[in-house]
């Protein structure tokens, strides 16, 4: 039983323990709970999300440049995934995430398909853009088309 008033409220919670805790023991001679994680663990930890954190964010703005997503727009995500740590590690950091990434929000769906989506990967997360409510696919395509023949053009050229 951990009863943190102590250093505040001594008599208090010593007659707190009297009432609830193990019958003749006192409080203050009880030994300090031992913390079953270590501090380079807890810090690991919390590097490695953080660290995926900053990849997934400069993955999707990236991948928002590569589109021509205007910068003020906000975008739904959908990350391809099933490993439960990596959702967990994902809800930890929602609003992070939605944030930095300019997310309206984003699911999990194991079974999403890619069509009609941009899609990047950050480590093993496929992470799925729909773009139909943000930008003109139809514009996007032929942008994308002229940009296809400049770079074949110029590829002939050196050939």
């Amino acid at each position: 039983m951990g009863l943190r008033s102590y250093p505040f409220m001594p008599f208090l919670t010593e007659e707190i323990w009297q009432q609830m805790g193990p019958q003749n023991s006192m409080l203050m001679a009880q030994e300090w709970p031992e913390i079953k994680v270590s501090k380079q663990d807890v810090f690991t930890k919390a590097q490695g999300q953080v660290q995926m954190m900053i990849d997934l964010v400069t993955t999707v703005r990236g991948a928002r440049m590569e589109v021509n997503v205007p910068a003020g727009a906000f975008v739904d995500l959908v990350f391809k995934t099933e490993d439960a740590q990596m959702i967990s590690d994902l809800e930890l950091l929602r609003p992070y995430i939605t944030r930095l990434a300019r997310a309206k929000d984003f699911t999990f769906d194991a079974k999403a398909t890619p069509e009609g989506k941009a899609q990047c990967v950050v480590g093993d997360l496929l992470v799925l853009m729909p773009l139909g409510n943000v930008i003109d696919i139809a514009q996007e395509k032929e942008r994308l088309t002229k940009t296809l023949a400049k770079v074949r053009k110029e590829w002939q050229g050196l050939s």
